[in-house]
């Protein structure tokens, strides 16, 4: 996901949360991953950590609102005005 995908009122708001949120997780990962990797092997530890991507990926796929060909401007616009297509 690039920044041009949201409108600008929300943008380094936006960035500021998922930036921390995956600092989190390099935090916590590692404390997850070294124990699993004891327990089941590095393959299925690893496996099981990355389940949760392609979930995300199909979330933002449907919630995101359409923005390819369309001008920055155009997108903050309706995002004023209350118009804004999902």
């Amino acid at each position: 996901m690039s920044s041009e995908a949201f409108p600008t009122a929300v943008r380094s708001t936006g960035f500021a949360i998922t930036d921390g949120i995956g600092h989190l997780g390099g935090v916590i990962g590692p404390l997850l991953l070294f124990p699993l990797i004891e327990i089941i092997g590095p393959l299925p530890a690893w496996v099981i950590l990355g389940l949760p991507a392609p979930f995300a990926a199909a979330l933002l796929w449907f919630t995101i609102p359409k923005t390819v060909g369309v001008r920055l401007e155009e997108v903050n616009e309706a995002y004023r005005e209350g118009t804004a297509q999902r």
